[in-house]
């Protein structure tokens, strides 16, 4: 056990010692030793996780865990870094099943493996979700799946939204820093011999950019 773990398992216990009052239900519902931790995700940068955070504050968290990335992302650092440093009486808490993944078995992989270690969770949201009864397991079944469909409802809408904009000819993507009538621009003065670099400066853009556009353009002209 790490130095900083102790003292933080030391600084919790003379805490509640110390009879200062529990800042959320979940507390008691814990082991008097062990530490809460809490796990807030959002998917995509432009989200806001105040929400989730206040919550988990009012809850009793004494450390959160915050990221914004997908939840079928492989790598969530946050999220490893949590169950890494989760440890067998402690909690982790959620706003809702859906924070923790989006997948049915990817969600039920990660509670298998909590249990395995001895780590208690809660979803704030969804207290009637408990992995100890039969009837629980099959709530947490019946939520995992509404949580997939819900994602997969997305992609579908997304998928339909994309091909209607290709059907009106519509462009996808970030808009383009360099326009057509530029990049035909930076192609004759490419021809003239002027250097990437000169023509990065003149347009304000990367040597690259200039390359990558002028070099389509190239492509195109000899298919």
């Amino acid at each position: 056990m790490s130095a900083l773990r102790k003292k933080q398992i030391t600084a919790t216990r003379e805490q509640r010692a110390n009879s200062l009052p529990k800042k959320g239900p979940f507390l008691s519902l814990v082991p008097s030793t062990a530490i809460v931790i809490g796990y807030a995700r959002v998917s995509t940068e432009d989200q806001n996780l105040d929400v989730q955070i206040t919550a988990l504050k009012a809850a009793g968290c004494q450390k959160i865990y915050v990221e914004k990335i997908s939840a079928l992302n492989a790598k969530r650092p946050q999220f490893k870094l949590m169950m890494k440093f989760a440890e067998r009486g402690d909690t982790i808490l959620f706003h809702s099943l859906s924070r923790m993944g989006r997948d049915v078995s990817q969600i039920l992989g990660i509670l298998r493996e909590l249990n395995t270690e001895g780590v208690t969770w809660r979803s704030l949201t969804e207290p009637h979700l408990d992995n100890t009864t039969a009837a629980g397991r099959l709530m947490i079944n019946i939520t995992g799946a509404m949580a997939q469909h819900e994602r997969d409802q997305i992609v579908e809408r997304t998928t339909r939204g994309m091909a209607e904009c290709r059907r009106k000819g519509m462009y996808l993507g970030r808009p383009e820093l360099i326009s057509k009538a530029d990049a035909r621009k930076m192609l004759a003065m490419r021809k003239k011999g002027i250097g990437a670099a000169v023509i990065a400066k003149k347009f304000g853009c990367k040597t690259g950019t200039v390359y990558a556009r002028t070099n389509k353009l190239k492509r195109k002209a000899k298919s």
